[in-house]
Order: C-alpha cells, then sequence, then structure tokens
C-alpha cells in the first residue's frame, strides 16, 4: 500500500497543477468556443483524477485502512455536478437524463468523495457500453432508504455474468490472489477490478449494489443508501456543496466576504505564506488569491517556512502547508511554528491521503486539513473561515 500511495502522490502532483493552472485560464479566455476548450480540459482531468483515487482506495481497502470521512451534502446537487462531469464523455448521440424525485430529502449525510467516485465509475461504464438510446440517473427515496439508479440501453451483459457480479456485490469479503492481481495490472480484468472497486467504495459508505442485464437491451446499476438525514439545517441558496478532490464543479461564491472586505480595508492587504516544494501549486494558489487582493510570500519546505513566519510574524494571518517536502517537510515544520505562533493558523493542503495524514497534521497543531487541488469555492471558504477570526 506504501507504494501505491507515493505512485498515486506522483501522478496526483501534475493533474493537480493542469486543473489549476485551467481555473485561472478560464477567467481570462474571451470567446465561448475556447472557454468550452478549457472547460472540456478541465472535467476530463478531474475525471482521471477521481480515476487515480479509485485505485488508491481499492489498496486503502484491501489493507483496511479505507475509512469513510461523512459530512453533509446537498444530494441533488451532488448528482446534478457529477452529471456535468459524465457528459464530457458520452458521445452526441446518446440522450443523458438526470432524474431527481421531487420529493427527496435534499439534506443528507454521506462520504461524499466515495459517492462521487462510485457513480462516476458506473457512469463511465455505462458511457463505454452505450452506443445509442439512453443513458439515465435515477434518484428516489424509498423505504426509508435512498436508491441512485444508473440505467443505460447498451449492449447488456450475459445472464452468468450477471450472476457472478451480484455475488460479488454481496460477498462478505473480497479477496485476490497475487495472480489475479498481475493479470489486472495487465489489462485483462480490468473491468473486474474497476466493479470489484465500486463494490468496496459502495460498502465504505454503508450501500448496497445490485445489477439487472439483459442481451441488447441494456444494465441498470442499483445503489442503495440508509438514509441518514442531516441534524442541522443548511442553507443550500448561497452555500452549496461542492464534490471534494476534483469531482465539484465550482460553487459562484468567488466574492470576497464583506467581513473579508472590511478586514482588508482595515489591515491593508491579508498576507498569507504558501509553502510547496512544487512550483506549479505555488503560482497556481498565487493567481488564486491575489485576485483576492491577499499578498502572498513563498516557502519551498519547512525550514524556509520557519524563517519566513519569524520574519513577519506580526502581519501573517494564515499558513497553507504542504506535507512532503524535501530538507524539511510540513508535519515537522508546523509543529515548531505552532508552538512558538499558536495565533497563526496552519491549514495541510495534500495530495496525499487524507485518511492517513489528518491525524498527523492535527497532532503537529494544524487547524484542518484540505486535499489537493483547492477550487475557488474551497479558497473561498477558507478565508470566510480564517480572516473572520482577526
Amino acid at each position: 500500500y506504501s507504494l501505491m500511495s507515493t505512485f498515486s502522490h506522483e501522478m496526483r502532483t501534475p493533474l493537480i497543477g493542469v486543473c489549476g493552472a485551467l481555473r485561472l485560464l478560464k477567467g481570462s479566455v474571451q470567446t465561448a468556443k475556447d472557454k468550452n476548450l478549457v472547460l472540456t480540459a478541465l472535467a476530463s482531468a478531474k475525471l482521471f483524477t477521481f480515476y487515480v483515487n479509485d485505485i488508491l482506495d481499492y489498496f486503502l481497502s484491501l489493507s483496511g485502512k479505507l475509512m469513510p470521512k461523512m459530512e453533509d451534502c446537498n444530494i441533488p446537487l451532488v448528482l446534478g455536478q457529477i452529471s456535468k462531469l459524465i457528459k464530457t464523455q458520452i458521445i452526441d448521440k446518446i440522450k443523458y437524463v438526470l432524474d431527481v424525485s421531487p420529493s427527496l430529502p435534499k439534506v443528507y449525510r454521506t462520504d461524499i468523495t466515495r459517492l462521487t467516485q462510485l457513480l462516476l465509475l458506473l457512469l463511465t461504464k455505462a458511457c463505454k457500453y452505450t452506443f445509442r438510446g439512453s443513458i439515465q440517473m435515477i434518484a428516489h427515496a424509498e423505504e426509508g432508504q435512498l436508491v441512485v439508479m444508473i440505467k443505460d440501453t447498451g449492449v447488456g451483459i450475459i445472464r452468468e455474468k450477471v450472476e457472478e457480479l451480484n455475488n460479488l456485490f454481496s460477498a462478505r469479503i473480497i479477496k485476490r490472489t497475487r495472480k489475479q492481481m498481475q493479470s489486472s495490472a495487465s489489462g485483462t480484468k480490468l473491468a473486474g477490478l474497476g466493479l470489484e472497486i465500486c463494490t468496496l467504495l459502495s460498502r465504505a459508505i454503508g450501500g448496497k449494489l445490485k445489477v439487472e442485464s439483459e442481451i441488447n437491451v441494456g444494465t441498470t446499476f442499483t445503489l442503495t443508501l440508509p438514509y441518514d438525514i442531516a441534524d442541522r439545517r443548511m442553507n443550500f441558496g448561497e452555500n452549496t456543496m461542492e464534490m471534494p478532490s476534483l469531482g465539484a464543479e465550482e460553487r459562484k461564491r468567488e466574492d470576497i466576504h464583506p467581513r473579508i472586505k472590511s478586514f482588508l480595508a482595515k489591515n491593508s492587504k491579508g498576507l498569507i505564506l504558501v509553502v510547496d516544494d512544487n512550483k506549479t501549486n505555488r503560482q497556481v494558489l498565487r493567481g488564486m488569491l491575489e485576485k483576492r487582493n491577499i499578498e502572498i510570500i513563498e516557502a519551498t519546505n519547512g525550514l524556509e517556512a520557519i524563517k519566513c513566519v519569524e520574519d513577519n510574524v506580526a502581519k501573517l494571518n494564515l499558513i497553507l502547508m504542504d506535507i512532503e517536502m524535501p530538507i524539511m517537510d510540513g508535519i515537522e515544520s508546523s509543529a515548531i511554528i505552532t508552538s512558538k505562533y499558536r495565533h497563526i493558523p496552519v491549514v495541510a493542503v495534500s495530495a496525499f491521503c487524507p485518511e492517513l495524514d489528518e491525524s498527523r497534521c492535527k497532532k503537529a497543531g494544524m487547524r484542518e486539513f484540505l486535499e489537493k487541488p483547492l477550487s475557488n469555492s474551497k479558497i473561498t471558504a477558507l478565508l470566510d473561515n480564517y480572516f473572520m477570526q482577526y
């Protein structure tokens, strides 16, 4: 698993740079044609990152380390965002339909990341094997459960394979031999591995999968989740939920919060220290923050970060800290900074696996863990949270 974690991090790091640069480019393109090209490239990069996360989650599950991260979300909105992503993969002659029951409660508590990964995997399979007709994502409540169906008019699955898949979905334990892992890696059983990942993801969020299919008629995958309605109310008119990692359509809350504007008016520019050994990541964060009238200083490792804090302690408002860096990593440097300067919040920003890194970050005194890439909406929420403290 350690090897796969490192591999996935190395894969995601350049992807994060691509996505960040495309987000910045999106705001400067002039024509509708160019903007559409940027959005298509961004959607493709997001989907690719989800697939990298799928592989990591598979090995996390096999090692017993896949832990759900439950949070409140707006299910109709999340399904709409997933639909926008998958539409970029559907051929023109296929009709895509999202059908969400009006009676479906909006506020739901689940692991948004895993739910998104799961539905994208199932929709991607539908896209791959559907050449005519339609692909539908249907969501409704049934007997206290959330039911999401992915229905296509594709080539279908033979009866024996349907039984095999339903046995897989209902199996208590999934085991793979070394030989099976090698065959999956070589591509001979890649489709099977994808559905194993679907099985593991559905279990991680407490759900069940089943499949029905008929040759040359189509296939329906049904995900059933126990309905866990959030206790607290959420105002989705202004604060919309987004898919974590690369799965979210960016929220429209890019304006600076009025209280942040007030803070900046009284204190000139806010000052944020960005600590990352990757130049592209620093450039992207600088571009996203400077358009919000935030001043940026940079460091390429933990040792430089400590020096920057000491030189700017009187005016520094926030530190965005990468974890894996040369010379001194983010964990060690954060522990030193937070022990001396408790008033300066340190936020971890990393492409590594949050399940494994989050506890280490908290022990080092970091306020929270944010998984790269940071979208415009995450940046806005970050500023809303920390600049309100001043």
